[in-house]
C-alpha cells in the first residue's frame, strides 16, 4: 500500500489576486469612459453642422443608443470581477489568519 501524503501547506499570493482585481477594476472604468465617449459623440453626430444629417443618421442613433445598455452591462460584469477578486483575496487572507492562530 502506498503512504498517503498529507497537505501541510497551501500557498496563494492574495498581493497578486488582489492586484489583479485592482487591474480589472482600473481597466473597467478606463473601458466606461470609452463608452461614454463613443456614445456622446455617436448621439450628437447630427446636432453638428458637419455632422451625419436626416432620417438615416436619426435611425442610426437611435439604433446604437439602444445598444448602450450591452456595453454598460459588460463594464459593469468586469467591475464586479475585479472586486471579487479583490474580495476573495480578503478572504483566504482572514482564513490563512484564522489557520495561523489555530495551529499555534
Amino acid at each position: 500500500m502506498e503512504e498517503q501524503e498529507i497537505m501541510t501547506s497551501i500557498d496563494c499570493d492574495t498581493k497578486k489576486i488582489k492586484s489583479c482585481g485592482q487591474d480589472i477594476v482600473a481597466l473597467a472604468d478606463d473601458y466606461e469612459e470609452i463608452i461614454e465617449t463613443i456614445f456622446t459623440y455617436i448621439s450628437n453626430l447630427n446636432t453638428r453642422e458637419d455632422g451625419w444629417q436626416g432620417d438615416d443618421a436619426d435611425r442610426y442613433i437611435a439604433q446604437v443608443t439602444q445598444e448602450k445598455e450591452i456595453y454598460i452591462n459588460l463594464y459593469n460584469n468586469l467591475k464586479r470581477f475585479g472586486m471579487l477578486f479583490q474580495e476573495t483575496a480578503e478572504k483566504i487572507e482572514t482564513t490563512m489568519r484564522k489557520v495561523e492562530i489555530n495551529n499555534e
